[in-house]
């Protein structure tokens, strides 16, 4: 990561960590009592944070504990749709996705972020559910001093509780 050399032999560590905040506004361009379907634009940022520690040599002195850390943030606009139903009384299901692919100059990128949830309104102001989600980002960078790529992925199931006021 900085001038930190890792042998081959070293006992060596490494972390990630990603925070994610979002926001959107949408617009209904199709509504009846039970469905509605719409568009919407949102931003959508993470913050990105990784490091890597161990036994290694800086200018060639050999066997000190180094740490390297870097963090990013990467903010991006989105263009998403959505999709709010209500099979039954009680029951409502949602689903949504948000997508942007960009190329400028020497970087090029795609975000989506994708959920789909149902639940069951057990009171007036409290729902119950189960949902899915996925957020798949994908980096390029094509320049001469340095050609990369970051695929990241994270997906999974999730239980939640909804208050209304």
């Amino acid at each position: 990561m900085g001038d930190t050399v890792f042998p081959v032999n070293a006992d060596i560590s490494s972390g990630f960590d990603s925070d994610i905040f979002r926001f959107t506004i949408g617009n209904r361009l199709f509504q009846r009592p039970n469905l509605e379907i719409g568009l919407a634009l949102g931003f959508h940022g993470t913050d990105f944070s990784l490091y890597i520690e161990g036994e290694g040599t800086v200018n060639g002195t050999p066997g000190q504990f180094r740490s390297e850390t870097r963090s990013v943030f990467a903010p991006l606009p989105t263009v998403g749709a959505f999709l709010n139903a209500r099979p039954a009384e009680k029951v409502q299901v949602n689903a949504r996705l948000d997508w942007l692919s960009l190329t400028i100059d020497d970087y090029s990128g795609r975000l989506i972020n994708t959920e789909t949830s149902v639940s069951y309104s057990i009171h007036k102001n409290i729902d119950v559910g189960l949902s899915y989600r996925l957020v798949n980002y994908r980096v390029r960078v094509k320049k001469d001093d340095w050609n990369g790529k970051v695929n990241y992925q994270f997906n999974g199931p999730s239980i939640f509780v909804q208050v209304g006021f």
